[in-house]
């Protein structure tokens, strides 16, 4: 089972690295106070990267009183949304409905918009749990961090887009 201490490890270990990390939230070091600065946002990006079935939801979505012209219904995005994938009719499938994302800066929220009634969102969801990451996910999640670490531990930019070529 992965964990954030061996995923970082990974990544330290694709960078050449000397040191590894033993404790994700109370090492020290350099290479863990690295790993702990980009961990959020590598997780977020590579789960935006890629259509990861452990991360895949559907919901109903709750209906906003706000109104967007040109738009029959204004949907709540989820708060766990991380990307919309489509929107669809019924939980048995159907083709996929069109719809828009909106920001709502005055709530700090997200919006759904489609012409849709009782539209069910398809979406990837932000999963912190990582014992549920998958091999594949995990292996994308280090070569993202080995990425983003690469310039602040070795100063060389061969090797960060070396990194970000393996991720892609």
């Amino acid at each position: 089972m992965a964990t954030q201490v061996s995923i970082c490890n990974a990544a330290l270990i694709e960078l050449g690295a000397k040191n590894r990390i033993n404790n994700f939230v109370s090492d020290t070091s350099k290479e863990a106070r690295d790993c702990r600065q980009v961990w959020d946002a590598a997780v977020t990006e590579t789960l935006e990267a890629h259509r990861w079935n452990f991360a895949t939801r559907e919901k109903a979505m709750a209906l906003s009183a706000e109104e967007i012209e040109g738009w029959t219904y204004t949907y709540v995005q989820p708060a766990d949304c991380v990307s919309p994938i489509e929107i669809k009719k019924t939980y048995d499938g159907g083709p996929p409905i069109r719809y828009q994302q909106y920001s709502n800066y005055a709530n700090m929220g997200q919006l759904i918009v489609t012409d849709e009634v009782d539209a069910i969102l398809v979406y990837t969801a932000k999963v912190l749990n990582v014992s549920a990451f998958t091999p594949m996910f995990c292996s994308a999640l280090s070569f993202n961090i080995a990425s983003k670490i690469a310039m602040p531990l070795s100063g060389d930019f061969q090797l960060k887009t070396s990194m970000l070529q393996l991720y892609a």
